[in-house]
């Protein structure tokens, strides 16, 4: 893993999920969101669960800027199934691993 090449890490794992094609028209919304990486994403889901139209714009393919590089890169290892993470880390810190981020999400 290169996190220096500014190519980013998870589109070349798993190639891209989706694409996306240019705007070509004209469009309304009450928001525009500008960026499509987790941030983005994220604010313009939350935005039209609460009812809002939203265009989302980036220059790029969804996710493949900043995001790309994310502290998700820290924590590759829950990435793995535990089986796999036990064998690297032994059982005790595999099981932590993923007990922590059990409870980060129940935290939010």
């Amino acid at each position: 893993m290169d996190l220096h090449s500014g190519a980013p890490f998870w589109p070349l794992k798993s190639g891209l999920l989706q694409s996306y094609p240019a705007i070509d028209r004209d469009e309304q919304a009450d928001v525009l969101v500008v960026g499509a990486g987790v941030t983005g994403a994220l604010t313009a889901y939350h935005l039209a669960a609460a009812g809002a139209s939203v265009v989302v714009l980036d220059k790029r393919d969804v996710a493949t800027g900043s995001t790309a590089a994310t502290t998700g890169l820290l924590l590759y290892e829950t990435d793995s199934d535990l089986t796999r993470l036990s064998a690297a880390i032994g059982d005790a810190g595999a099981v932590r691993a993923w007990q922590a981020g059990l409870e980060a999400i129940d935290a939010r």
